[in-house]
């Protein structure tokens, strides 16, 4: 899918990073959570799997396959893959996944193995991916740069950072200048860098993709850096601004390059010149782009890569996955109607979500078993503490419905002999039988 020029080069990279976070998300909630080590990492096993999940799409020999700088990814534990690191950092620090169980250091060893990684509840993730790809890079953005979760140097030996535990102002300050610096330049510009903050390997993003957006003017100004902070710098622009799309690395040019346009890193109150119109319909342009997504008249579903967040989140809601590698392959089913029925979304709005993606409308057999599962769900309805009230004949039961004693009773019929009422009338409806000649039976469950 092609997107505007004025989207920036770094776009390819902020909407992989989305969708790694809602697959991360998706594999963490789909396993019933992960087991962590003494150290607070994520088991080797739970991570071989994760980092199948993220590979999802993904072309063979992409080096977004992964940043891990171990020399056996099998083997490699979360502290030697910093992307990975990162990702389930900022889904702790967004609320989309918590840390439960565990106890003391001094405790048993069970204690420790007790501590699991969980995910939060769809409709989270829901509220987070309803905000604008602009929007979520900016939350991440400002929680990195004031927050002390991300370390710009890693140290294995020891447990992650605590969670809310705020950035030294020295590292807070020095963030913000350096994106502050970035954001005032323009999409696709190089970065005066000194040498010091080259890269010693390729970040993740595509350098093919980068020199397109290359300019080949630099700033007259150089950016003014002390030799304390290169390390740090370096370090942030090669780890989370790569990541997020905010600077790109042209590998030909050996180049820093800006990725997202200032809108995506500041808001419009950022907006230079005046172009407040300017900078809201580039803001309107920077939406993660997916493949083609095609529906079939026997219920299945299948996406091509890219994949973006929304969409996997919609075909998750709608149907059933059955597959997701090279492509994504769903089934609309009775079972996954229910749970979008559950999120809020009726059949009508699943087929209207689906013609997004597909960009047309999907079959009429689809839209026509959506109708028949809507109408069978509708027939049935599950409520919480009520009674369950059966009498003898239809009479019975009209002659207590108008019986002004039990207006108060929260009767609900549902035949022509029972209906529900409220637990705590349960006594007065026993009662009014008594009088009327009918001797009740009491049965609890």
């Amino acid at each position: 899918m092609e997107q505007p020029s004025s989207s920036g080069p770094g776009l390819a990279e902020a909407a992989r990073l989305q969708r790694d976070l809602y697959l991360y998300w998706s594999g963490v909630a789909r396993a019933g959570g992960v087991a962590l080590t003494s150290r607070g990492y994520v088991a080797r096993p739970a991570l071989r799997r994760l980092r199948a999940d993220l590979a999802a799409g993904a072309p063979l020999g992409d080096a977004a396959k992964d940043s891990v700088e171990a020399t056996d990814a099998t083997d490699a534990t979360e502290a030697d893959q910093p992307r990975l690191l990162f990702i389930r950092r900022a889904l702790e620090r967004l609320g989309l996944l918590r840390v439960v169980g565990g106890g003391a250091a001094d405790e048993a060893d069970e204690a420790d193995e007790a501590r699991r990684l969980e995910a939060a509840e769809t409709r989270a993730m829901g509220r987070y991916l309803a905000r604008t790809l602009a929007e979520r890079a900016r939350m991440l953005l400002r929680l990195w740069v004031g927050g002390a979760w991300w370390p710009d140097r890693l140290d294995p030996r020891a447990e992650p950072p605590r969670l809310l535990a705020p950035a030294p102002p020295r590292v807070a300050i020095a963030r913000r200048r350096l994106l502050d610096e970035i954001a005032a330049l323009t999409p696709g510009e190089i970065i005066p860098a000194p040498s010091a903050w080259r890269p010693a390997r390729s970040p993740s993003a595509s350098s093919a993709h980068n020199r397109v957006g290359r300019r080949r003017g630099a700033p007259s100004r150089p950016l003014a850096r002390t030799v304390a902070s290169v390390g740090d710098e370096a370090a942030a622009l090669a780890g989370p601004l790569a990541w997020l799309g905010v600077v790109v690395w042209d590998e030909a040019a050996g180049e820093w390059l800006v990725g997202l346009p200032s809108v995506a890193l500041r808001g419009e109150e950022g907006a230079r010149g005046g172009a407040g119109d300017d900078e809201a319909a580039t803001q309107a342009a920077l939406v993660e782009p997916h493949g083609r997504v095609v529906a079939q008249s026997d219920l299945s579903v299948i996406g091509y890569p890219p994949f973006s967040a929304p969409e996997l989140l919609t075909l998750d809601l709608c149907a059933s996955r059955e597959t997701l590698s090279q492509t994504a392959r769903y089934r609309l089913t009775r079972a996954a109607l229910s749970e979008a029925r559950a999120f809020g979304w009726d059949a009508e709005e699943v087929a209207r979500r689906l013609e997004r993606l597909i960009g047309a409308p999907p079959p009429r057999a689809l839209r026509v078993k959506l109708s028949d599962w809507e109408r069978l769900a509708s027939r049935l309805r599950l409520e919480e503490r009520v009674t369950l009230l059966e009498t003898p004949t239809s009479e019975t039961l009209d002659a207590l419905l108008a019986d002004r004693a039990s207006a108060n009773w929260g009767i609900r019929r549902l035949t022509p002999t029972a209906a529900t009422i409220a637990p705590e009338a349960a006594p007065r409806a026993r009662a009014w039988l008594l009088r009327h000649g009918c001797l009740p039976a009491m049965k609890e469950e």
